[in-house]
């Protein structure tokens, strides 16, 4: 059980790692043959690689969770630099502001679930 576990972890960060990599390697592509993207194009193709990483991670079942953050960082590292100027301001005002919406959902969740089971206990 215990190797079907470090293969899972080690297979899903493999995948994710991959496939950011696949994404910069398809911007750069796009760069080199003179195709100019407009920063909204750019950010889609970050984006939908991101979505394929966690349905195809999904399907074959690894962990999609685990490949998505190991596709996150790898991007960040990598990707970001094949971006414009504009793209990457961006990309970085969008993740800000996602970032503040799902915190504050989980913050409303938690608080909205926890007052019944605490009220139900006493």
């Amino acid at each position: 059980m215990f190797n079907n576990f470090v293969a899972l972890i080690i297979i899903s960060m493999l995948f994710g790692a991959l496939c950011s990599l696949l994404c910069c390697a398809a911007l750069k592509k796009l760069k080199d043959m003179n195709i100019k993207l407009n920063r909204i194009g750019e950010l889609i193709i970050v984006v939908t690689f991101g979505f394929l990483v966690y349905a195809i991670a999904e399907k074959i079942e690894l962990s999609a969770i685990l490949a998505l953050q190991t596709n996150g960082i790898c991007t960040a590292q990598y990707t970001f630099y094949n971006l414009n100027y504009q793209s990457k301001e961006e990309s970085s005002s969008i993740t800000r502001v996602i970032t503040l919406i799902a915190e504050g959902f989980i913050f409303v969740y938690l608080g909205l679930t926890s007052v019944p089971y605490f009220l139900s206990v006493v």
